[in-house]
């Protein structure tokens, strides 16, 4: 098939660039011809050199570009127009629509659509604070949802909770095939690196506690670092690292006043290329959001990344589908509660995985990283997913 994957995620960097270049280039490899469309950072743009990198990553693939307008109506108008020059220049049979923007484009096109919706975009603004249930923007996108649920040829989630969500309430017309395919990850890259081949914070006998990517807009940076502090109290030697690309001020200052001496704590950002290093050997990592209904489509991308890297996961109950995982292959935790008593019962119940066997532990985290989050395997998924949906 000739396919145009549209991102209303920029790919110049973060997830978007993970979870799209990757599928993309996997996909050429199975026959597709793909070309690329995606909304970017006007800074971004304006930098020739972070351009080039990009179109060297796409392995040839065409990229149309989209300035980003930071308003979803000007996006859309913008998006219509380069939208229907990259199909008809790519002579695309198909839209690979990533997100509700590109999908809505593609309909406005009558161009056959897979709808990878991601998740529940409006309502996830609407439990993120940013728009409210009775808001226009809110009832509007709604709407529209159902209108692309219903039009597309096929539609891809990232968690089986999405897609019972769909069918308990009708969402989506009992013929169009709902398909779960999570965040994946390339696990040739993120494997458990040897304790020599780490960087010298990485190595030794101490416990090392990981905070890994976000820590705002949905993760709850003060339950983060409580439960990291409390973690640190009950073991001397313990560290904790915070590997992360947001202001390391307020971090710095809450560890600080949680009595966490500056001795046993690492902040700052790591080449994503080294992410592997510095993540292989920690205890746990420390994943807590905000729950909410629309959560329960997210699949975060680290979960593949840890777990690839052998490394278990204290996460919030109730997001996407992790307390299946963490709690039916024993691969971590699920933190019901932010009170003193609930996080020092997270921290037990995590000792008792380790009381089992650290070794055995590492391998069943690399064991549901393949079973979950493969990136070839994801490949597989979607080529599957493009032989349904394609036009007849």
């Amino acid at each position: 098939m000739r396919v145009l994957f549209a991102s209303y995620d920029a790919i110049a960097d973060g997830p978007g660039r993970s979870q799209t270049i990757p599928y993309l280039r996997g996909l050429a490899g199975r026959g597709h011809e793909m070309a690329m469309m995606s909304f970017e950072r006007p800074e971004v743009l304006a930098d020739a050199e972070r351009v080039a990198e990009v179109e060297a990553a796409l392995g040839g693939a065409p990229w149309t570009r989209v300035r980003w307008r930071r308003s979803p109506p000007r996006d859309l108008v913008y998006g219509l127009t380069s939208m229907r020059r990259a199909v008809r220049e790519h002579r695309a049979d198909f839209v690979h629509a990533r997100g509700y923007v590109p999908a809505f484009l593609a309909q406005r096109l009558r161009r056959p659509f897979l709808f990878d919706m991601r998740g529940f975009w409006p309502d996830e603004r609407a439990d993120g604070g940013l728009w409210t249930r009775k808001s226009v923007g809110y009832r509007v996108w709604k709407r529209i949802e159902r209108s692309l649920l219903a039009d597309a040829r096929a539609v891809v989630v990232l968690t089986e909770r999405a897609k019972e969500e769909i069918a308990r309430l009708r969402l989506a017309p009992p013929a169009t095939p709902v398909r779960v395919i999570p965040t994946c990850t390339d696990l040739e890259r993120f494997r458990p690196v040897p304790e020599r081949e780490r960087p010298p914070e990485c190595r030794g006998e101490r416990a090392r506690w990981l905070v890994f990517g976000g820590t705002s807009t949905w993760y709850l940076r003060e339950e983060t670092l409580d439960l990291a502090a409390r973690a640190l109290a009950r073991d001397e030697d313990a560290v904790v690292h915070v590997l992360t690309l947001d202001d390391p001020a307020p971090i710095v200052a809450g560890l600080g006043a949680r009595g966490v001496p500056a001795s046993r704590r690492l902040v700052g950002a790591v080449r994503p290329a080294d992410a592997p290093r510095w993540i292989s050997g920690a205890r746990a990592a420390i994943v807590l959001l905000r729950s909410a209904w629309s959560k329960g489509a997210s699949c975060p991308t680290k979960l593949g990344e840890l777990f690839g890297c052998g490394v278990p996961v204290l996460m919030t109950a109730g997001v996407g589908d992790a307390d299946r995982i963490l709690n039916g292959d024993h691969v971590g935790v699920t933190v019901t509660g932010f009170d003193a008593a609930s996080l020092d019962a997270s921290l037990d119940a995590l000792d008792r995985l380790y009381a089992r066997g650290a070794g055995a532990l590492a391998r069943r985290c690399r064991d549901v990283a393949r079973r979950e989050f493969d990136l070839a395997e994801g490949v597989r998924r979607y080529d599957a997913v493009y032989a349904e949906a394609s036009p007849r």
